[in-house]
């Protein structure tokens, strides 16, 4: 798009703090605009009107007890939509947005085209508010990084970079990895134990398969896989061709099942690790409620994506509401809540692990409780024990549901000590009757040696073909793990070298902004770094050293001014779309020292882009008219906010004398009165920095707000210390002045009191004092005040710029 986007009219009706239509018209060619307004006034609807036209919700409402409800104007009839229109310098895009009671919005612009610009617009930030020009400057390495990448564009590739890592994390902590590893494990231990020898290769089965195969008198050799799977299935079938054969391989695989059944006590532990583990977290209170609302914050993101929910109906409650919106806040609560679900989510993926190993357990217990098994095998007690055993399983099958169901805590009896020795004690007699059974079926020591190494030999088979079998499973994870580890590493490396190029262009607007608004002073190479543990950070130079984060030395004010300087900075790179920007009351977060650095930053480093300054400061207001050029700025004023009217813009006299004088042409002498208790503070704090009047010492942003009678104060003590302006006449107009000081405010702070209210004549009286003051530090002849700007370094007295005035 070549042609950058600004407003030629905002209007609203219905909305917030707006009842019934305005406008606020910034004329044909777009000029910029200086709203003033009381705190109250209404100001802020105009930034929230903008905020919710392109972007769907009002940042400052997005807090629990606020609604959509509280978009609409609370004197609005409660059938009437409210609504928000834009003109703009081109016109295809100018469009009404309709807010409907009965849930939703529409806009009247339909075009294919709009809808583009709309979804565009959604990506640039324009509008600064007092309360968030700093956020980012206090935010978090981590978030400073995730705010940066959402600004320029970069959110996808974050949003790459953490679905990699996500997936990566998620393999690394897959259920069936660990069972692969478990498994693996336990196979290599059956191997080692039949070979005797650990670590093992493949050439040591082979050859210790070839050895049994010596024994046993078979005249083939084994020399690779193949031909031990062979061999084995030939001597496999020779023995279960007899009656004792087929009898002594039924015993051997009875003897594995009560091998594999020893390990339930093992299982049975880490079930209760993990039992103690869900209880522990059931006890924190935040954790279960998180992951209670999780699935309720899904369950309904999923009715109202898959439209199960009536549009404009909250799918829980049935109230009216913007489903769009809710369903955009329903997915980022769940984003909100993943950290509190860390450990609930690792408790589940342990539980699935658990269930993997169950399986094989409770096949061989199975196997175990067989009526061949029981009738040939186990005695009357031993086949209790084995049914008690097989019952906790069932029982421990819903203790996993439950588990993995349900965050709240969960009671379980423990098997007694004495029924896991009753177990291990079973499962050896078993073994026992087993091994003499065997003794029996073979007659002789050699048919006994026999008959065993055919069994060691397809135990060995059997175990190494499951442990490459598993261990082939594990490479392939350990494979996709490495490549998914070397992508997200070079990805992210990648990252790095594109966010690098783009910190150091904005870093150079940030020192060129800064150092702008704070001339003077030893601050340099401001810049934004990154940082090892993925994160952003502010660097400085101060007085050539370096420090950082830069709320180690920036005073308040100073940290807001970098605020200010990273948006303006951050628009400048990435608001392609659009060339407006609000700033609303963000002056009340500088000192007076910085006010005019700042509207003479804006005059001159972005004479393209369009600002809309909100401020209810007078004295900003009055030095804004006199610093900004008429013919690109409008300045307007909001009329006190009533709730039968709502916001009313009016037009603004040019100066604070003027907009005195308009009070008292209304017979407003209240607001004659503020505005002249304004007017001489800030004529005092002009006149006490001119001359560099010493004040005492107050820490960061309270400095800038001393009260009158300290400013008369610090400037009478300066003036008897320089033996200037001493004759009788000045000081009756410090007098003078401290009362017009104490009846304006007196006015302006208690206007329900009788006794103390102002008559025009009072204000009167205070302009031509204030005027006979100020004239004091004029130089009659170059009309210049005495400054320290124009005196000699080190000179005690502080001249005007001809030198004829020294004070």
């Amino acid at each position: 798009m070549k042609q950058r986007i600004k407003l030629k009219k905002l209007s609203g009706e219905g909305f917030r703090g707006i009842l019934k239509r305005v406008w606020l018209d910034f004329e044909d060619d777009c000029k910029n605009l200086v709203l003033f307004g009381n705190n109250g006034d209404g100001k802020s609807s105009f930034s929230d009107a903008l905020e919710w036209f392109f972007t769907d919700r009002i940042e400052d409402l997005q807090r629990e007890g606020c609604g959509i409800e509280d978009y609409f104007n609370d004197a609005l009839p409660k059938t009437q939509d409210a609504v928000v229109e834009n003109s703009f310098n081109k016109s295809n895009f100018d469009s009404e947005k309709i807010l409907q009671r009965q849930g939703g919005y529409r806009y009247s612009n339909n075009t294919e085209e709009f809808r583009g610009y709309i979804e565009n617009s959604r990506k640039e930030s324009f509008i600064l508010r007092y309360h968030t020009m700093r956020v980012f400057v206090d935010k978090t390495k981590k978030n400073k990084l995730e705010k940066v990448e959402e600004i320029i564009g970069f959110g996808i590739v974050g949003e790459v970079r953490d679905t990699l890592l996500s997936a990566l994390n998620s393999l690394k902590r897959d259920p069936q990895l660990a069972w692969l590893s478990g498994q693996l494990n336990e196979r290599e231990q059956d191997v080692a134990k039949i070979l005797g020898v650990k670590p093992f290769n493949e050439s040591d089965v082979i050859s210790f398969a070839d050895k049994l195969r010596k024994e046993i008198g078979h005249d083939k050799s084994i020399s690779d896989i193949a031909t031990l799977k062979l061999i084995t299935d030939e001597l496999d079938k020779k023995i279960r061709i007899t009656e004792k054969g087929e009898q002594i391989a039924w015993l051997e695989q009875i003897r594995e099942h009560v091998s594999s059944s020893k390990g339930i006590p093992t299982f049975w532990k880490g079930l209760n690790q993990v039992l103690t583990t869900h209880n522990q977290l059931a006890s924190q209170r935040e954790k279960v409620e998180a992951s209670a609302l999780d699935k309720l914050y899904k369950a309904g993101a999923e009715a109202l994506e898959k439209g199960w929910a009536k549009a404009g109906e909250c799918p829980l409650c049935k109230r009216p509401i913007d489903t769009d919106q809710l369903l955009e806040s329903l997915k980022k609560e769940v984003e909100n809540i993943q950290d509190l679900l860390e450990e609930r989510n690792q408790t589940i993926e342990q539980v699935k692990s658990l269930r993997h190993r169950m399986q094989p357990l409770r096949t061989s217990l199975s196997v175990l409780r067989e009526d061949k098994v029981e009738e040939t095998l186990l005695a009357p007690q031993q086949s209790a024990i084995l049914e008690s055993w097989s019952n906790l399983f069932d029982q421990w099958e819903g203790l996993m549901d439950r588990l993995e169901a349900s965050p709240e805590s969960v009671t379980f009896g423990l098997p007694s000590l004495d029924s896991q020795n009753a177990l291990g004690t079973a499962l050896a007699r078993i073994e026992e009757t087993i091994e003499s059974k065997q003794k029996l079926l073979a007659e002789t020591e050699e048919e006994r040696r026999f008959y065993q190494n055919i069994q060691k030999l397809k135990s060995l088979r059997d175990n190494y073909l499951r442990f490459r079998e598993i261990e082939n499973e594990t490479t392939l994870y350990e494979r996709q793990i490495s490549s998914l580890d070397k992508i997200y590493r070079e990805f992210e490396e990648k990252e790095r070298e594109g966010l690098f190029r783009v910190l150091k262009d904005i870093s150079k607007d940030v020192n060129e902004y800064f150092r702008f608004l704070h001339p003077g002073e030893d601050f340099d190479q401001i810049e934004l770094v990154l940082t090892e543990e993925r994160g952003i950070e502010f660097r400085l130079k101060f007085y050539g050293r370096p420090i950082s984060p830069p709320l180690k030395v920036l005073s308040e004010s100073h940290l807001n001014s970098l605020g200010i300087s990273l948006f303006l900075a951050s628009t400048k790179h990435f608001n392609k779309i659009n060339s407006f920007l609000i700033l609303d009351d963000v002056v009340s977060s500088f000192d007076v020292n910085h006010r005019r650095p700042l509207a003479r930053l804006l005059r001159d480093r972005f004479p393209d882009t369009q600002f809309l300054l909100f401020t209810h400061d007078d004295l900003w207001f009055d030095l804004l008219k006199q610093d900004l050029p008429s013919n690109r700025w409008l300045f307007k004023e909001l009329a006190k906010w009533s709730h039968e009217n709502g916001v009313e813009v009016i037009e603004s006299p040019m100066s604070l004398r003027e907009r005195i004088q308009y009070c008292l042409d209304t017979n407003d002498i209240n607001g004659a009165a503020n505005k002249c208790r304004t007017l001489i503070e800030g004529i005092l704090k002009q006149i006490c920095g001119d001359l560099y009047v010493p004040m005492g010492y107050r820490n960061r942003e309270k400095n800038d707000q001393r009260e009158a009678h300290e400013l008369f104060d610090g400037l009478a003590a300066y003036l008897k210390a320089n033996q200037s302006l001493r004759e009788q006449e000045n000081k009756l107009l410090f007098s003078d002045l401290k009362a017009d000081q104490l009846l304006t405010n007196i006015g302006s702070h208690h206007r329900n009191l009788e006794a103390t209210s102002l008559a025009r004549g009072d204000i009167e009286i205070t302009l031509r004092d204030i005027d006979e003051f100020k004239a004091l530090f004029i130089c009659p002849d170059c009309n210049k005040p005495a400054k320290k700007s124009y005196s000699p370094r080190g000179s005690k007295l502080k001249q005007c710029e001809c030198g004829k005035l020294w004070i």
